[in-house]
Formats: C-alpha cells, sequence, structure tokens
C-alpha cells in the first residue's frame, strides 16, 4: 500500500502535490536512503554516530553565509560582549546522495534532524563552563539534502565572547571580540572553508544585559559594532584549526572626547603661535607652560596627549637648539638668499624687525656695542641668527597648519 502511495506521487507533477503529501514523499526518500545503507553495511546507526570519512581525509565544512542577529554587553561596567548569530554549513555526506530524476527533486528538506551526521560545533572559550541555563547554546535546523550528497544546515548560536580592548583611542577605545568554535566529536577531522564575505560592515548599538530575564526594555551601552569578521585560526601545533568569528566595536563619547580635547587643543596651538610671543627665551618659557598644560590634561588619559607631548618636545628642542646657535659667533656669510628668504620669514610669521641696525637685542643679551670688540674681523653672527630664528618659526608655522587641519578633520 505504502509502495503504491508513493508510485502515485511519483507519477504527478510536483506543483500537483499537496504540503502534506511532498512531505510524506521527502520522509519515504529519506527512508529509502536509510534502508539503502544499511542493506550496505548492516548498521544504519553509523549513518548519524559516524562522519563521512573517505580515506581518511578530512570533511570539508563550507561556511557560505553568516549573519550577527545580536550583541548585548554582559554587564554595565563589563567590556565583554555576548554574539547571537547564525551560519549557514555545507558539507558533502556521499551516504546520501540519490537520483533527482526518480524522485522528481533535486532536493529536501530533513524533518529529523537528529538522524544523519552532522558537526557539533562548542566554542572553545567557554567548553564545559557555559551553559544552556547561563544563556549559552547552539542548535541545528533548517537542513536539506541535496542529489549530489551535499548537505545544507543552519546553525543558529549564543555565547559569550573572547574580548580584546585597545585603550589607545581612549575615551573612545575600540574592542574586539572573537568566538572560536571548534568540532566536538573529532575535530582532526575538519576542514573550515569559508566562502562568504570574511569582514561585513555592520551599524549596530550594543544594549546592556537586563538582570531580569522577563525585561522588556534595553539600556543601550555607548558601544557600537562596526564590523563582522571570520576566518580561520590555529592556536599551537598540535591541535586542528578553529573557526573565528569576531565583532568590532567602538565606543562613541563625544561629549567627553571634546571635553578632555578642547583644553589640549587650546594649549598646543599657543605653543605653535609661540614664535609671535617675541624673542626665543619668551618662547621657551611659552612652551615650558604649554607642556605643563598638557601634563594635567594627561591625567585625564586625553587621547590626543602622546602625539601633542612629541609635538611640543620636538619644538622645545628646536628653540633651544636654535637660541644655543645663535650665541655661536660667525665669520662666514650664508648664501645671500637663504639670508633674504629668512628676513622674510621673520616678518611675515613672527614679526620681528629684519633692519640690520637693530641685532635682535630682544633675542639675545648681547647689545650692538658689544659685538666685535673682542673679536676683530668679519662677523656674520647677526645674519646666522636672522636664518636660525627663520628656521625656528617655519617650523612652528607648518606644525600648526598641520595641526589646525588635522583636528578640523577628526572633528567633522
Amino acid at each position: 500500500m505504502i509502495l503504491a502511495f508513493i508510485t502515485s506521487l511519483l507519477t504527478q507533477e510536483v506543483d500537483q502535490i499537496n504540503v502534506e503529501q511532498y512531505e510524506s514523499l521527502e520522509d519515504c526518500l529519506f527512508q529509502e536512503l536509510v534502508d539503502r545503507f544499511e542493506q550496505a553495511t548492516g548498521n544504519s546507526r553509523a549513518l548519524y554516530t559516524e562522519p563521512p570519512v573517505v580515506d581518511m581525509d578530512p570533511i570539508t565544512i563550507s561556511i557560505d553565509y553568516i549573519a550577527i542577529r545580536h550583541v548585548e554587553l554582559m554587564g554595565q561596567t563589563s567590556t565583554q560582549f555576548s554574539i547571537h548569530g547564525e551560519m549557514r554549513l555545507l558539507w558533502t555526506d556521499p551516504r546520501l546522495k540519490f537520483d533527482g530524476k526518480e524522485w522528481k527533486m533535486d532536493s529536501f528538506i530533513l524533518h529529523e534532524d537528529h538522524h544523519i551526521w552532522s558537526p557539533k560545533l562548542v566554542d572553545e572559550s567557554y567548553t564545559g563552563i557555559c551553559k544552556a541555563a547561563d544563556g549559552c547554546w547552539n542548535e541545528r535546523h533548517r537542513t536539506t539534502l541535496i542529489s549530489d550528497g551535499t548537505v545544507v544546515a543552519v546553525y543558529s548560536f549564543r555565547y559569550p565572547s573572547y574580548c580584546v580592548v585597545d585603550y589607545l583611542r581612549f575615551p573612545e577605545e575600540k574592542n574586539n571580540c572573537c568566538l572560536f568554535f571548534s568540532a566536538e566529536d573529532d575535530p582532526h577531522y575538519i576542514k573550515f572553508e569559508i566562502t562568504t564575505k570574511s569582514k561585513t560592515v555592520l551599524d549596530r548599538t550594543v544594549p546592556i544585559k537586563p538582570n531580569d530575564v522577563y525585561a522588556m526594555s534595553h539600556e543601550n551601552s555607548a558601544w557600537t559594532v562596526e564590523g563582522r569578521t571570520i576566518d580561520t585560526v590555529k592556536v599551537g601545533g598540535f591541535r586542528p584549526e578553529l573557526l573565528r568569528i569576531c565583532v568590532h566595536a567602538v565606543k562613541k563619547m563625544g561629549t567627553l572626547r571634546t571635553a578632555i580635547r578642547f583644553p589640549i587643543t587650546i594649549a598646543t596651538m599657543v605653543m605653535l603661535v609661540s614664535p609671535l610671543f617675541g624673542d626665543l627665551r619668551t618662547q621657551i618659557f611659552v612652551k615650558l607652560f604649554t607642556l605643563f598644560l598638557q601634563t594635567i590634561s594627561f591625567i585625564y588619559l586625553c587621547a590626543m596627549a602622546p602625539t601633542l607631548f612629541v609635538l611640543t618636545w620636538i619644538s622645545m628642542i628646536l628653540s633651544l637648539l636654535a637660541l644655543a646657535l645663535c650665541r655661536i659667533r660667525r665669520t662666514v656669510p650664508p648664501s645671500h638668499k637663504i639670508f633674504l628668504v629668512a628676513k622674510m620669514i621673520n616678518r611675515v610669521v613672527c614679526c620681528v624687525d629684519p633692519d640690520p641696525s637693530i641685532p635682535y637685542q630682544r633675542n639675545f643679551d648681547d647689545t650692538p656695542s658689544q659685538r666685535n670688540v673682542d673679536s676683530p674681523g668679519p662677523d656674520y653672527t647677526i645674519e646666522w641668527q636672522h636664518i636660525y630664528i627663520a628656521a625656528n618659526n617655519l617650523f612652528s608655522f607648518i606644525a600648526f597648519i598641520v595641526f589646525v587641519f588635522i583636528a578640523i578633520l577628526e572633528i567633522f
């Protein structure tokens, strides 16, 4: 009677069969595969207890789709994320091949998922620690068998992740959280192959996990997920490869960032325009004061402080070097073109009078009456002083332009 029912279904067109009849035909096809395997091996249980290993070759598990459904912060003060997502896996099982023309279907849905072998994926970081009662789980569903023996299954998972926080750009630090999946049964026979995009851009806020399981509302944290990556890694030479799924988040703290950055930005601008305050000695005092302000800002861990410390020290060293060189007597004249360019820079940048009759009395302790008293002969010290001061002023001018340009880019 069952054979007559199957024959009647196979003689009809697929679009003429209702849903219940189609499901019955799928069940009959799978039972045919089980009976065929039992006749060949005498053990039908091996169809779902033993992996389809041929000549000890590893089984290739392809991942052609992955989606991150939900990312949740484990606690108000925590930096650990709980990741909930799903992925579609494909592998080949030669024991499940069938003739699509005979059965008038190229694929069918498996209604009893536990009747075939499938990889049991577990997260390596929390194996044996996080149970279903703690919110950790994974399950296989929507399993499809294709006539060439390919098995397609969707895995859903939810696990706490292993996170690494990068505090370089505090208060807007970055958080990289990953899951590491391996096959629980025999990982040495499993080889992962990624056919989907390895990187995907996301834009999703991260809510805080509520203490009440039945809470209807969620409080969003300052974290925002910006992307997802998937790849394979090996941890140790003797261990099999792991499937790594990561989410990359950044903390959005615009108000705090502005509050921390504003005072140190103003202090740096004052330091860079120090040539407008007069002689080199005054410039050095101005830079020491701005260095003090930057140190105070560094106490609050301003993200720009390390870069600004470098800029301040370079500018201060150049000013001290220029001051030291200006005290050395020069008997060799500089290039006339360089001297003219230096005079122009001093007049335009810091408004210093380049008239030789006023030999930078406000820059140095020397006076015109002291020049050439102890050392008769040619003296081109004043000309070289123009060049040294111009080099110091030119650096401050270029650094100021670059700093303002970068600050505007970071704001917008």
